[in-house]
């Protein structure tokens, strides 16, 4: 009787450890959402905007991480990304930042950026 509940505690534990794993970032929908809020709270008026083509964007979590790397850049004040577009919509201060310095970034991060010629 001892060892059976030895191993139903162990088949237990091990169950918990696999419901406390963290999801793969890359799909990680919490951390978008999270990042939506941010880009809200933190939207200006003044300035100026730029929209980048990003490429290699496969999920909300990958849009996270572009606004996220978009707003890393000093004078950037948030970033609106649609993964489907392909897009990410950059308010800035060009006193401080530039669309090529921003693509950049998002470049550095992982995905394709580039100026969109609108």
């Amino acid at each position: 009787m001892k060892r059976i509940g030895v191993l139903f505690l162990s088949v237990v534990s091990a169950g918990f450890l696999f419901l406390q794993a963290p999801a793969h970032a890359c799909c990680d929908d919490k951390a978008a959402g999270a990042a939506a809020a941010e880009d809200a709270a933190g939207s200006v008026t003044t300035g100026a905007v730029c929209t980048l083509k990003v490429e290699g964007m496969t999920c909300g979590s990958c849009a996270g991480s572009v606004a996220n790397a978009a707003k890393s850049v000093p004078g950037v004040s948030g970033a609106d990304v649609d993964v489907k577009a392909g897009t990410a919509v950059v308010r800035y201060r060009p006193q401080l930042a530039d669309p090529e310095a921003i693509a950049g970034a998002i470049t550095k991060a992982g995905y394709r950026a580039s100026v969109d010629a609108q």
